[in-house]
């Protein structure tokens, strides 16, 4: 006996979820369409208005992934930071946290003195951090905020940006980098490209 009961409570509840989701089905379609009714006779109408939309305008990186973003980061990029050829890291080294990383580095480089270009996309403007970079400088007209920083101890120059809420991190090495030294200027021509990108 309870067995039945139980299964015509759930025919029911079945029986009521496609009622109401019909009904909210019909409401729908009547007021996309109006009412149909037409106007009386003398009576005054309202001109129609009109709204404007405005439709975000998405860049090459608006489904981002390693893949768009090496579309964006070419080794013609990476070329002309290392004066050399450069050829993509398929398996590119990710930061923690990174919506997507692009890396390249130079064929006949060593693993000690080697050219390496990276650049990651995170996915929020928390990431943007200078404070972690001493010497760090602000830069305009670069996305929202920006800064490059120069290289260091164990620490490569840097260009970092926050552009449509996601933080872009770009930082090179040659394996030489004398102390102090800031991003050369391919690398914030690259930062441009990427920020043109998003």
């Amino acid at each position: 006996m309870r067995a039945t009961s139980c299964a015509t409570g759930r025919a029911r509840m079945r029986a009521r979820s496609t009622v109401l989701i019909l009904a909210l089905l019909g409401s729908a379609v009547l007021a996309a369409c109006g009412s149909g009714a037409a106007p009386k006779p003398g009576a005054t109408t309202a001109p129609p208005t009109t709204t404007t939309t405005r439709v975000p305008r998405h860049g090459l990186l608006h489904s981002l992934n390693d893949r768009t973003l090496c579309k964006v980061v070419t080794p013609i990029d990476a070329g002309l930071l290392f004066r050399a050829s450069a050829r993509r890291l398929v398996l590119a080294p990710r930061a923690g946290g990174a919506a997507a990383s692009c890396a390249y580095d130079h064929p006949g480089d060593s693993l000690l003195l080697r050219r390496l270009l990276q650049v990651h996309v995170f996915p929020s403007a928390q990431y943007f951090g200078p404070q972690f970079y001493p010497g760090a400088v602000p830069l305009r007209g670069l996305g929202d905020r920006a800064f490059k920083a120069p290289a260091g101890p164990l620490r490569t120059p840097v260009v970092e940006f926050v552009k449509s809420n996601k933080t872009v991190s770009i930082s090179y090495t040659n394996g030489a980098f004398p102390p102090r030294a800031y991003p050369p200027v391919p690398m914030l021509l690259l930062a441009g490209k990427v920020a043109a990108a998003l």
